[in-house]
């Protein structure tokens, strides 16, 4: 059961659980509004037969948010531990996006440091245009939250033996 649940959340889009949680919280308030304002309101009948779907509907939800804010901390985690655990050649490579402040770095896809940040998820090709006359070499971007991360922690690429 807990299988068919979580394949369930995972085919729904993000955008769609935030909207049904939405939906589900305004039902959850009406819920809370007393007997007597839903009977001058004239929907205190069908409250009382949709409580128990959406009661169960928005424990669903709630679950299906905890469930991704702890993959998204597992996955962060895991980056993180990438970040900690650079080779030298990577490290010299991520160390040229502070020390020249930039975003992007123009490499080739044939060299092994730029496959393996890439593989990592810690850069990545942002055109698939390449430049002409400099044999492929192709933009890679540093994604924004490891480049926060490098500038708050520089110890981990700074240290090339």
């Amino acid at each position: 059961m807990k299988e068919f649940i979580i394949n369930l959340f995972n085919r729904i889009k993000p955008s769609v659980h935030v909207s049904l949680t939405y939906i589900l919280l305004y039902f959850f308030i009406i819920f809370l509004i007393p007997n007597i304002v839903l009977e001058k309101m004239g929907i205190e009948q069908i409250i009382v037969v949709l409580k128990p779907i959406f009661s169960i509907f928005f424990i669903l939800s709630i679950g299906f948010i905890i469930q991704n804010q702890i993959e998204q901390q597992l996955y962060f985690k895991s980056l993180r531990s990438h970040i900690k655990s650079l080779s030298n050649d990577e490290k010299s490579f991520m160390n040229r996006y502070l020390q020249e402040n930039l975003s992007s770095i123009h490499a080739t896809p044939c060299e092994g440091t730029t496959g393996s940040l890439e593989a990592k998820g810690l850069i990545f090709r942002s055109s698939q245009l390449g430049i002409p006359g400099s044999l492929q070499s192709f933009p890679y971007t540093i994604q924004p939250w490891v480049l926060k991360y490098l500038k708050n922690n520089p110890k981990y690429i700074r240290n090339i033996n």
